[in-house]
């Protein structure tokens, strides 16, 4: 799925509400969902150092608006890497790229 167009990103807004991300890499691009809470607990619950690459594929299936199906499918023949760096960027939005701050009280 090369990028995808200004009438098809306001079809999904219009379909699938608040809460979307464009996600482009090169010249591919998804439509995602944030991940709720369930989503990132079966994301963790599969994560292990040797499966890494296949929970962050499934995050991104599990989060995925657009393209669907087929699509998706050539998208990762063509660029397997893609299901890695799409996943990383929705661990950002769940919040796992943030820093924490501590202060002793």
């Amino acid at each position: 799925m090369k990028k995808i167009d200004e009438a098809t990103l306001q079809k999904l807004k219009a379909e699938h509400g608040d809460g979307l991300y464009l996600l482009e890499a090169g010249d591919y691009s998804i439509v995602a969902r944030a991940p709720g809470r369930q989503i990132w607990k079966k994301f963790r619950a599969t994560l292990t150092t040797d499966r890494k690459a296949e929970s962050l594929e499934l995050l991104v299936r599990d989060c995925l608006v657009h393209p669907a199906g087929a699509e998706f499918e050539a998208m990762l023949e063509e660029r397997p890497g893609l299901a890695e760096t799409f996943g990383n960027e929705l661990a950002d939005i769940a919040g796992a790229g943030d820093e924490a701050e501590r202060r002793k009280l």
